[in-house]
């Protein structure tokens, strides 16, 4: 006898499975962008030719971004939103990346975001553009620390904040092609639930408390006095200590590079939390309604303009 499951629970197979290939084939995905590949006329590494890569990525992503806003509505904010986007893609870009290659974690992530917003909300009838900013944001997290503290521990140097940022703004790109130019249903306008009685702030306060809690007990560390194994473990007095970075004075500091200038900046732990923060409280305003823009704006009372 079949056992049926609820269609409802098997679309998070999708984005499950994508995250859990995306994170452990990580290394397999690296090789095969500079390892040479069979061409009809020779051989070709992709890594070579990523920027043409990238561009032609770009142009079918802006193909699909305007017609979605000759079809659609709410064209003024959308396009807002895409320009401080492409905004903070420029900013990173020449201070934050280490090599051309990390722009594939637009596209990942992009693509994680989209899935799930398929998951929470299919119809795209409640906007909850903070939930799935926020949970594609905690997912790209784990898959960096799964790569310092495991995967890529041989020459991982530092839990990358960067990436993690990186990771964030490929979701925001997701969440701009799921709702761009979509009208935000009265549902969504008439809301009262708030953030702070979420399970995303219950989250948000349990991870504070045991970064807290292990912090204070000494068990986590950002910097070693000298420098400790792959994977961030050290000992200290005979307890095991995890460290943030495996050498001393990466965080916070200019780095040599192959991209752009030739350097790179390295986010420290509070400098990269703190641009999470702003960043995912800014973009997660995509989802407000109309009527709240124009009382943002022109003074407007938006319980009445919502009407």
């Amino acid at each position: 006898m079949l056992i049926s499951v609820p269609k409802h629970f098997v679309q998070w197979f999708i984005p499950i499975g994508y995250f859990a290939a995306a994170t452990i084939l990580h290394l397999e995905v690296s090789k095969f962008l500079i390892e040479p590949l069979p061409f009809w006329s020779g051989q070709i590494i992709l890594l070579n030719h990523f920027n043409i890569i990238a561009f032609f990525t770009l142009a079918v992503w802006m193909v699909f971004i305007v017609k979605q806003s000759r079809q659609g509505g709410r064209r003024l904010v959308t396009w807002v939103y895409w320009g401080l986007f492409a905004v903070t893609v420029i900013v990173a870009d020449k201070y934050l990346l280490f090599k051309n290659i990390e722009y594939i974690h637009y596209p990942q992530y992009a693509v994680l975001a989209f899935f799930l917003s398929k998951c929470l909300d299919p119809r795209r009838e409640t906007f909850c553009v903070g939930r799935i900013l926020f949970w594609t944001t905690v997912l790209g997290i784990i898959d960096e620390m799964f790569q310092y503290f495991y995967l890529c521990s041989s020459y991982g140097d530092y839990l990358d904040f960067n990436d993690f940022f990186l990771n964030l703004q490929g979701a925001v790109a997701g969440i701009l092609l799921y709702y761009g130019f979509k009208h935000v249903p009265l549902k969504k306008q008439k809301t009262s639930k708030t953030f702070f009685n979420s399970i995303e702030f219950r989250f948000f306060v349990v991870c504070v408390v045991a970064i807290v809690f292990f912090a204070g007990s000494g068990r986590l560390k950002i910097s070693p006095s000298e420098a400790v194994p792959p994977g961030g473990i050290g000992h200290v007095d005979g307890n095991r200590i995890v460290f943030l970075e495996r050498k001393p004075g990466i965080f916070g500091s200019w780095n040599k590079g192959i991209h752009r200038e030739g350097k790179y900046y390295v986010l420290t732990p509070g400098q990269g939390s703190a641009l999470l923060f702003l960043a995912g409280v800014f973009f997660a305003s995509f989802g407000r309604p109309v009527s709240q823009w124009r009382a943002l704006v022109i003074g407007e009372d938006s319980s009445r303009a919502g009407r």
